[in-house]
């Protein structure tokens, strides 16, 4: 199955407030049924025990929604802004981003880590935080977490909308990016070699020109192999597929000279298109987000 969340009202003529969640064959999934308002559904983690996290601009912000969909009453973080991705430690443990600088009766601004109850966990101490918001967060192995967003310090040190932080708050010394990327960061994959794909609206990274998307080596250089040409709008969505190629969605219209309408697969050193792929297929608005099937 499959649990969708948005801007949206009903699904399949169903009332159905931001979330709802679909059979295998695309039908509705009647057995879910959400109890509360979710309206503007940013991000979506699914629990190891069954429960379903949601972070949005909705009015709680932050839920845990059970199996059947009834919300959980006891989760109770209640952020005071919005969330805008969400990362499960290995743990249980809830990395949340977004723009807000309280949550869980703890002042944070814009980055936090939560027990698996909701209640903040104290152990990850980030100072003054960050003075932007978080868009995107990957967990890094089982000590690290990977942030970026619109952010240009942590705790009053120059961070480039990237950081690299370790379990209890401190900044990974090991992840070194210059003067990072000169403009928003809104995506980011990880490659499993240890490198990482991230995309945005930036035109460069530590003075090197990328448009809208970039490949860092796991020591925050960036990776000189993976060239792309450039995107006219910004980069939204990236999944890395088995090969090599790399898939991308957002709001452009070409890639170099050639029209590209919101998705295209990249070759393996990003230079090049795969042909065929998505060619016309969405003239107008954006491809925000992406999700791999375990069929390809």
């Amino acid at each position: 199955k499959l649990v969708i969340g948005g801007v949206f009202s009903n699904v399949a003529g169903q009332p159905s407030r931001g979330i709802a969640r679909l059979t295998a064959d695309g039908l509705l999934d009647a057995g879910f049924a959400p109890t509360g308002d979710f309206f503007g559904v940013f991000t979506i983690a699914l629990q190891s025990d069954g429960g379903i996290l949601l972070g949005g601009g909705f009015p709680s912000r932050l839920a845990r929604v059970q199996a059947d969909g009834r919300t959980d009453a006891s989760f109770l973080p209640a952020p005071n802004g919005v969330v805008n991705a969400l990362a499960l430690h290995g743990d249980g443990r809830i990395f949340v981003g977004g723009s807000f600088s309280l949550i869980a009766n703890a002042s944070r601004n814009n980055l936090a880590l939560l027990k698996p109850d909701g209640t903040i966990d104290s152990g990850f101490a980030i100072g003054t935080g960050l003075n932007g918001s978080v868009y995107a967060l990957r967990v890094v192995g089982t000590d690290r977490v990977l942030a970026g967003g619109a952010f240009t310090s942590l705790n009053g040190t120059t961070a480039n909308r990237i950081v690299r932080l370790q379990i209890n708050g401190g900044v990974d010394g090991t992840f070194t990016t210059g003067t990072g990327f000169n403009f928003d960061v809104y995506t980011l994959e990880l490659v499993a070699d240890g490198r990482m794909l991230v995309g945005g609206a930036f035109g460069g990274f530590n003075g090197t020109q990328r448009l809208a998307i970039a490949r860092l080596n796991f020591n925050g250089g960036l990776d000189l192999s993976f060239a792309p040409l450039t995107f006219t709008h910004a980069v939204i969505a990236i999944s890395y597929l088995n090969g090599g190629t790399v898939l991308v969605g957002g709001g452009f219209s070409s890639f170099g000279a050639t029209t590209q309408y919101r998705i295209a697969r990249l070759s393996a050193s990003g230079s090049q298109l795969v042909a065929g792929f998505g060619a016309g297929l969405l003239s107008s608005g954006a491809v925000n987000r992406i999700v791999r099937l375990s069929g390809g």
